[in-house]
This record gives structure tokens, sequence and C-alpha cells, in this order.
């Protein structure tokens, strides 16, 4: 029988093995560094760590390039999202216009933030691409930002709703025959679908930050290095820990 540690390296390697495993290692590594210089160059550590923050800040945006970089492909990955969200529709209305609209604006996230990538790496050379360049890389997290108040208000939603979907689960009703279930089933599906109105409501609101930090100009935003670490740090944690335990 293998050690708990072997099987948890195991399960860890998997992992990183998939696009989201990898993403969410990371991340999780990123703000780690990040927090890390900010607390070093507070001014509170011990001057050892003190001049360790600058090589620590230089891990950050090592980090943070390379996400930017393995997201080239991001358009690929949400084709299937967008077909799926195309072809079906939720019973509630609401609930499916802000799902689409949260679609769109993720999907132009990702294109402009592809762009701004390639402008800055002179892959397009058109001047006025290159003269654009900073409202590029605004624009797109932007359009984050909004894809992000979507999901909050799709999350709202849910909630207003008992957490109610469209398959015939707790509370719609209108279930008989072998099939129909019991009490003690629909309450354990209100739990499992409760728990994850929780863990997509922590990822949200964690990505919060991070958006509207980088929907400003470089210097102009109001959102402390500290926070964006902060959170940064616990969305890529829940991101991690989904990715290790999806791992087979």
């Amino acid at each position: 029988m293998s050690p708990p540690a072997t099987n948890s390296l195991d399960r860890f390697a998997r992992a990183i093995s998939t696009s989201a495993g990898l993403d969410a290692t990371l991340a999780t590594v990123c703000y780690t560094s990040l927090l890390l210089h900010t607390h070093f160059s507070s001014g509170r550590a011990p001057s050892k760590l003190t001049k360790v923050a600058p090589a620590l800040r230089n891990l950050y945006n090592l980090l943070e390039d390379t996400r930017v970089y393995t997201r080239l492909t991001g358009l690929v990955t949400l084709y299937a999202a967008i077909r799926e969200t195309w072809e079906t529709r939720q019973q509630d209305l609401v609930s499916d216009v802000l799902l689409r609209t949260s679609l769109v604006s993720v999907t132009l996230f990702q294109l402009l933030e592809n762009i701004a990538l390639l402008v800055q790496q002179n892959v397009l050379r058109s001047r006025r691409l290159s003269q654009s360049e900073g409202w590029l890389w605004t624009a797109s997290n932007k359009f984050w930002l909004a894809s992000l108040l979507c999901d909050l208000a799709r999350l709202a939603r849910a909630r207003q709703l008992g957490f109610r979907d469209d398959s015939g689960a707790p509370g719609t009703g209108g279930v008989s025959g072998p099939d129909v279930e019991t009490p003690l089933q629909i309450d354990g599906e209100v739990d499992s679908q409760e728990k994850q109105w929780w863990k997509e409501l922590l990822v949200t609101a964690a990505s919060f930050p991070l958006a509207t930090n980088w929907s400003f100009p470089e210097g102009e935003s109001p959102v402390s290095e500290a926070l964006v670490a902060g959170a940064g740090l616990v969305g890529g944690l829940i991101m991690l820990k989904d990715a290790i335990r999806d791992a087979v």
C-alpha cells in the first residue's frame, strides 16, 4: 500500500498535467510570491528577508506572464462552453440572460487579452495597435469584470430560486413514478448545490479585486497590492484543491 504522501504527490502530478491544474498551481505560487513580497517590502520584516523581496516580485511577474501566455488558447477551450450555452436554455430567463452575457464578456476579455499580448510581443506590428496596447489590456479586464458582475448576479438569482435547476430537481416538482426523488435525496442535492454555490461565490469574489485592479492603467488602481495578492491566493488555493480532488 502506497504511503499517503506518495498518493498525494501522485494526485498533484496528475492535477498539474491538466490546464486547470497547471493554472491553479501557477496562481497559488504566483500570489504567494506577491503576498510575501508585499510583506517583506513593508519594512516590518528582518533586513535579510527584505533583500529577498525583489526576487519574489520578479517571480510573481514571471508566473503571471506565464499564465497570460498559457491563456492564448483560451478561445479554443471557450468554444465548447459557448456552443453548449447557445444550444440550450435555462428555465429561468434571468439566469439564462446573465449566463449568456457573462460568457460573451469573458470571450471578449480573452480576445482582447490575446491581441494585447501579441502586440506586446511584436507579433502584431501595426502602429495603431501598438499605440492602443495599454487600452487593450485595461479593456480586456473590464470585460472580465463585467463577466464577474454577471456571475455574482446569477449566483444571487440561484440563491433566490433555492438552487433549483433545469433537470427537475429540488423545488421544481412534477416528477412521478419509480424515479421520484425522496425528501432525503432532495435534501442531499440541495446541500451539494449549496456547497458548489459557496465555492463559486468565493472564487468569483476573489477574482473581483484582480479584475478591478487591472481595469485601470498601471499605477492608477485603487486596489492595494496586498489585496490583489490575498484575493489571488484564495482563488488559486480553491482551484488547486478542486484540481487535486478531481485528479484520477
